[in-house]
């Protein structure tokens, strides 16, 4: 198995009366328990978030996950979550039992599994109404583009191994629609972290960028995807990358 340099996350619309809050956003990242997550539902080599970047792709002279370290710190903590979540609905003025979404997934094996288990997680953790909403890959996208959505279960697989290929998506300006999140502070650091040409400062800078965006909890990272692979003892030299393609036989052999 590899880690095939893919996230899964939630991605919000901000439009949403409950969603748009900060607290409750950290809230519900904060009762996701993504270790259960990946052993218990997907059962394979994924690797529980502590980042939106995945495993595998580079940062300067390392990786950027090694560079920059974990950055979510809204990961598994059920009395936080319960914390940030009375945070939220009093700043509305609503109590929990009020706050209902749907979460908008594809019909895949493995997004359906997710879906439906982060809907009883939240419901028991949080005492919120989660609905999942399973459609075919190209009515997700559609319903994405038009905004039509509450919270999509989505991935994102780098094909270009640079974080920007991740975090440069959230850097919007003023006028961006009210379902995007929207950041100065973010933009500002992204940025000025895009045209530094020192690479380990850059990854540095580009890693305050992710901690930004997760502290906004704009998405919820869950995971980072693997995936599994056969190769013939007779073969040697296939290279396994994290960025496409991510099947390199350039120096495979037979014996």
């Amino acid at each position: 198995s590899y880690n095939n340099g893919r996230s899964a996350y939630l991605k919000y619309n901000f439009a949403n009366e409950y969603l748009s809050n900060k607290y409750i956003r950290q809230a519900i990242s904060s009762a996701i328990d993504r270790e259960t997550l990946v052993k218990g539902v997907l059962k394979n080599a994924s690797i529980a978030a502590d980042g939106f970047v995945p495993v595998g792709l580079s940062g300067g002279d390392t990786t950027f996950r090694e560079a920059v370290g974990p950055t979510l710190e809204y990961t598994y903590d059920s009395d936080k979550a319960k914390e940030l979540l009375a945070k939220g609905t009093e700043e509305l003025g609503i109590s929990a039992s009020d706050i209902s979404f749907t979460i908008l997934t594809k019909n895949t094996d493995e997004f359906t599994s997710v879906a439906g288990a982060l809907q009883q997680l939240l419901q028991e953790e949080l005492g919120i109404k989660v609905e999942v909403e399973t459609l075919d890959s190209s009515s997700v996208k559609t319903k994405t583009k038009s905004y039509d959505y509450d919270v999509v279960l989505a991935s994102w697989g780098a094909d270009f191994d640079d974080a920007t290929n991740f975090l440069g998506a959230y850097e919007n300006a003023q006028d961006a629609n009210e379902a995007l999140y929207r950041s100065d502070e973010f933009n500002d650091v992204y940025v000025k972290a895009v045209y530094e040409t020192d690479q380990n400062e850059r990854t540095k800078e580009l890693g305050e960028a992710e901690k930004i965006l997760l502290e906004d909890q704009a998405i919820t990272p869950l995971y980072y995807t693997a995936q599994y692979y056969a190769v013939s003892d007779r073969v040697d030299g296939v290279i396994r990358r994290s960025v496409v393609p991510y099947l390199d036989t350039y120096f495979a052999e037979i014996k």
